[in-house]
């Protein structure tokens, strides 16, 4: 399948939506090497939440790569337009280099393709809410980093999602986040932006079965703080690659790294 029909797919091009998906994964889609076929989940949790009356509110969706997706495709059935975020390369064979993926991305590229029909069939407006996809597993906590692994954690900033104002003039002035357990610090980041322009906030902990009600974040003027901080930490530990994104191959010691 034609890459550009792929993202066009996710990312129409009269999608008020559009301009914040992520082009990076959709890049090293080959019409000619059809990514293999990973099993994608087809099972929904449950949310406990009246979703065919949450006009006004987007949502997004915190979770392991393929659970995100999966639960995306399960939500077009609610008029969502789900919008990926994923911003990871997924193997350093793109760059002619060999490493192991900190972040195991590469499933995701055969997801996305096998998304594409189920996402025509929706017929989904233009200007429907939008479900922002993450991975949670984007910082590769736990996941051991050395000479030879092929280092694409990423991270989330304001930036990677709509200002409160675009919000507001879509009608959007509520967000539910839909993760499992605790929230990482730049997505925290990302909501503390939200909640100082009056964006409701709410969430769905699918960790504790699932709880569900309002979030609300204390301390804003710390996540000031925090979020230069995050950049600084960003600029200087993560791996940015010549296809956009993050992902780079880490070098023996001793070697240039370019």
């Amino acid at each position: 399948m034609d890459p550009r029909v792929v993202y066009e797919t996710w990312a129409p091009p009269d999608g008020v939506w559009s301009p914040w998906a992520k082009p990076v994964l959709f890049a090293h889609l080959s019409p000619f090497e059809p990514p293999g076929t990973v099993p994608v989940p087809s099972t929904a949790p449950e949310l406990g939440l009246d979703l065919a009356k949450a006009g006004g509110m987007a949502l997004v969706l915190d979770l392991p790569g393929l659970e995100s997706l999966s639960l995306a495709l399960e939500l077009l059935g609610h008029g969502y337009r789900p919008i990926p975020l994923f911003n990871a390369c997924p193997d350093a064979a793109f760059l002619g280099e060999r490493g192991n993926e900190v972040v195991p991305v590469a499933q995701l590229l055969s997801a996305l393709v096998q998304g594409v029909d189920r996402i025509k069939a929706a017929g989904l407006a233009a200007a429907a809410p939008p479900a922002f996809l993450l991975d949670a597993n984007r910082l590769g906590v736990g996941k051991p980093i050395g000479p030879g692994s092929f280092d694409n954690r990423w991270v989330v900033f304001p930036t990677d999602f709509p200002s409160v104002s675009f919000l507001f003039r879509q009608g959007i002035d509520r967000v539910q986040v839909i993760h499992r357990g605790p929230l990482a610090q730049d997505l925290l980041d990302v909501l503390a932006t939200w909640q100082r322009g009056r964006i409701e906030l709410l969430h769905c902990d699918l960790e504790t079965s699932p709880t569900r009600g309002p979030l609300v974040l204390r301390h804003l003027w710390r996540s000031r703080l925090s979020l230069l901080a995050r950049r600084w930490w960003a600029h200087l530990n993560l791996w940015r690659n010549p296809r956009g994104g993050f992902g780079g191959v880490v070098p023996e010691a001793g070697s240039s790294m370019g």
